[in-house]
């Protein structure tokens, strides 16, 4: 299980947490909880589900921007 957070002030940016354990500290009031999944799949073309699942097995968290733009 995975909670998702949004950055208030640009929802373009998303943090996904294990569901368990120690939150990172980063998370404050300036981040909203969206909810829990089950799994680490996505549609937008930015998330990388296996650099998800190593970060967050690494840090207990994964960032990523789903309004990122290729610069190739």
């Amino acid at each position: 299980m995975f909670n998702i957070y949004h950055h208030r002030s640009d929802r373009s940016i998303v943090c996904v947490t294990r569901a368990v354990g120690v939150m990172p500290r980063f998370l404050n009031e300036s981040w909203e909880y969206e909810g829990r999944v089950n799994a680490l799949r996505t549609e937008t073309p930015i998330y990388d589900s296996d650099c998800a699942a190593a970060a967050i097995r690494r840090s207990g968290y994964y960032l990523y921007a789903t309004d990122c733009v290729s610069a190739g």
